[in-house]
């Protein structure tokens, strides 16, 4: 029985939104004086930017009021015949120039120089220097007594303007500052700090002073005033809060109870009286009045919901097309099974996917993949245990939950379903290329189930494994497929292929020989695709299940195309070495990969081109691949089926498409090391595909007895790390002793 969740009366609802109205109040209240307080900081600012501003306008006044009086006595007709008669000016100087009145107030020291800028006269009162600075400035600083003084030299000329000398004035500053008069400045404290001792141009003194601000009291009030009239108005909205929530309580809480009591006694079939409140609501009457009309119709409509909610159960979770259960089903059962107490039985997670299943639709129309789903559907319905449960999950996705499962029995499930499905004749569909499907299979065991996502996560990364050349179609999840397939899941490769796609950043070509097994030369040199991913190369293992994933093929074949062309407008591809190039199935289709081929041939300078077709490629639509093949040959491009013997229909595409070379598989040369049966069939097969024109190349050379094998064995040309390794055009590609698989298939091939 499904809990009741907590409820509370509108009382204590009533009683919070008193708390939080108070709470808001405060948060409020804080606000204001928050605003206050940055209001009084802008006034002291203004204030400050004020007083400064008075202080500045002062100290320009008096520095001018210095420079007049300055050029006044430069001019007295005195000063300029102690030029003429030095020999007076001692006594000029103690008797005329320092009596009172003649200098004037703040000129604490005054001496005259010669036009050589020397001192007329030596003296023991003199505080000016005995000769002229040079240059000639003004200069702020503090005397030996601590004041702040500036020194003034004035040039001293004669009526028609010839220099006669220099007149050295030493005035002090800040009497003459604080007389003038301020608004916001306290010129009683005014002072100086930080001097240097060399002394600073008049220009810097405004930094060095410093000073008070006068108090406000018109500020002062104004502040006291706000924060009355905040008290004040938190009093009278507290005020009428409480009283709202007194007249709440009496016209509507207490009535609404009175209304509760009487739909729990509807609900148990009681019938009992309302009382009529002293104070009655128009619409809470309304509402108890209409409360047994509606419990009496809700009655009736609960029996028909009842009958509607079975039907809906099943449309919400069977899939319309195919009949069986959906994606929503497929949560509900996850979750009833992680939600059962005790240790968990052993289950398994079947993610099963039809390959090339948009082709298919695409090709044959949407009623032909629609009847393709379905017959998938039936196929694996059939081959699935009574306890089993089928999902559609979208699309051409199914998944299967198998409980009480292990291993084994999980096999020979998946098993059954393949077999099932590989005996459907798709053929009365019209459908000629065969309809394969990939399993993936993740398994949950031990006390606890593992999130729903993470096994979904680990079927779905067995099942990409299961799609990739080469691979069983069944394949288990292991740790080490995180480790080799991590990447398609990883951000990082996901942005570097993206930005290698849509930009050509990263995009790195290397270059592999093909040699002729009888002059020995390089006849061309397939182009492999590598992207750079943070200083590091990324080999096609790791990036091209992104590339399948995403469905991607086509914008990487674009970018590999580009890339080749770059290399060989270069000039780092040899004129006499020609170049293969790598399309997917999907690529040779469409018409903008087609006019980058054009491009390719117009920048190829008389350079051999090979159109290699990966032979594990999926051609849905053989006409038009075959009219696409024409026009490339037209451009001059060879035609090549890659890899072949490893992928779906070699022998019909060799009927159905003009190829002029086929290039063995690395597994079919490696039969010429097997027995007697293997070998033979590889053997014959060259013979076959030489006399019928073809020219024959083998894939993988690792070491020198292989390639004496596939000499031996008729093959024209040969390609592998024993003839020489993928190498950007910077690196040549040199042979070197063989490790593992040869790199072959270009952009859709992997790294050994």
């Amino acid at each position: 029985m499904t809990q009741r969740p907590r409820t509370w009366s509108l009382n204590l609802y009533l009683a919070g939104f008193g708390l939080v109205s108070l709470l808001l109040m405060a948060l409020l209240a804080w606000w204001i004086l928050l605003r206050i307080d940055a209001m009084d900081r802008s006034l002291q600012a203004a204030e400050a930017a004020g007083a400064r501003e008075e202080l500045q306008h002062a100290l320009h006044d008096r520095l001018v009021e210095m420079r007049k009086a300055a050029r006044k006595l430069a001019a007295w007709d005195e000063v300029r015949q102690q030029f003429a008669q030095p020999a007076y000016y001692a006594y000029w100087r103690m008797h005329r120039l320092h009596k009172p009145g003649i200098l004037p107030a703040d000129v604490v020291a005054s001496e005259l120089y010669d036009r050589t800028g020397q001192r007329l006269g030596s003296f023991r009162d003199a505080l000016l220097p005995a000769r002229l600075p040079d240059p000639p400035r003004e200069r702020v600083f503090l005397d030996t007594r601590h004041r702040l003084v500036i020194e003034q030299y004035q040039p001293v000329t004669d009526p028609d303007g010839r220099r006669l000398g220099w007149l050295g004035l030493r005035w002090a500053l800040l009497p003459g500052l604080q007389r003038a008069v301020y608004t916001h400045l306290d010129p009683e404290t005014l002072h100086v700090e930080g001097m240097p001792p060399a002394g600073i141009p008049p220009e810097r003194l405004l930094d060095h002073l410093r000073y008070a601000i006068r108090p406000s009291h018109a500020k002062q009030a104004v502040l006291e005033l706000l924060y009355a009239v905040s008290l004040q108005t938190a009093l009278v909205v507290g005020a009428l809060a409480f009283s709202f929530y007194l007249l709440f309580r009496h016209l509507v809480s207490n009535p609404l109870h009175r209304l509760a009591r009487l739909v729990r006694a509807l609900g148990s079939g009681e019938e009992t009286p309302l009382a009529r409140a002293r104070f009655p609501i128009t619409e809470l009457e309304v509402v108890r009045a209409s409360l047994q009309a509606y419990h009496e119709r809700l009655q009736e409509t609960r029996r028909v919901l009842d009958d509607r909610n079975r039907e809906l159960w099943l449309l919400a979770h069977r899939d319309p097309l195919t009949g069986v259960l959906n994606r929503r089903a497929f949560d509900e059962d996850w979750t009833r099974a992680d939600g059962t107490s005790g240790p968990a039985a052993p289950m398994a997670f079947l993610l099963l996917d039809c390959d090339h299943f948009k082709a298919i639709n695409d090709t044959y129309g949407h009623q032909v993949g629609d009847e393709v789903l379905r017959r998938i559907a039936r196929g694996i319905q059939h081959s699935l245990r009574a306890s089993d449960r089928l999902y559609r999950l979208g699309g051409d996705e199914f998944a299967a939950l198998l409980p009480r499962c292990d291993a084994d029995c999980a096999r020979e499930v998946a098993e059954r379903c393949l077999e099932h499905l590989d005996g459907e004749d798709f053929t009365r569909l019209g459908i000629h290329e065969p309809v394969r499907v990939s399993i993936g299979i993740a398994l949950a065991e031990g006390e606890r189930l593992p999130p729903l996502d993470e096994l979904k996560r680990m079927a779905d990364t067995a099942m990409y494994h299961a799609k990739r050349p080469n691979r069983h179609r069944i394949q288990f999840y292991s740790g080490h497929m995180d480790r080799e397939g991590g990447m398609l899941y990883s951000s990082r490769v996901l942005h570097a292929v993206e930005r290698a796609l849509n930009t050509g950043e990263g995009i790195e070509m290397h270059y592999q020989p093909v040699v002729d097994l009888v002059s020995g030369r390089t006849l061309y040199r397939e182009a492999l695709v590598r992207i750079r991913m943070e200083g590091a190369l990324l080999a096609p293992g790791r990036f091209l299940p992104v590339i399948e994933a995403h469905r991607q093929e086509v914008e990487l074949d674009l970018a590999v195309l580009e890339a080749i062309r770059r290399d060989i407008e270069r000039g780092g591809i040899p004129e006499h070495e020609g170049v293969s190039v790598n399309v997917s199935g999907m690529g040779i289709l469409r018409r903008e990969v087609m006019q980058a081929l054009e491009r390719l041939a117009a920048a190829a300078g008389g350079r051999a081109l090979i159109l290699e077709i990966t032979e594990t490629a999926y051609i849905a639509q053989i006409e038009q691949a075959n009219h696409q093949i024409g026009a490339a040959r037209a451009l001059g491009y060879q035609i090549a089926l890659d890899d072949f013997g490893s992928g779906y229909s070699s022998l019909r595409y060799l009927a159905t498409m003009p190829f002029d070379i086929v290039k063995f598989d690395i597994s079919m040369t490696r039969q010429l090391a097997g027995g007697k049966p293997q070998r033979l069939l590889t053997e014959r097969m060259v013979e076959m595909l030489t006399e019928a024109g073809y020219k024959t190349v083998a894939e993988g050379i690792e070491d020198a007895a292989t390639l004496e094998r596939v000499r031996q064995a008729g093959f024209a040309c040969a390609q592998g790390y024993h003839l020489g390794r993928p190498a950007a055009l910077d690196a040549p590609a040199q042979a070197a002793p063989a490790r593992g698989r040869a790199a072959v298939g270009g952009n859709r091939s992997e790294d050994p």
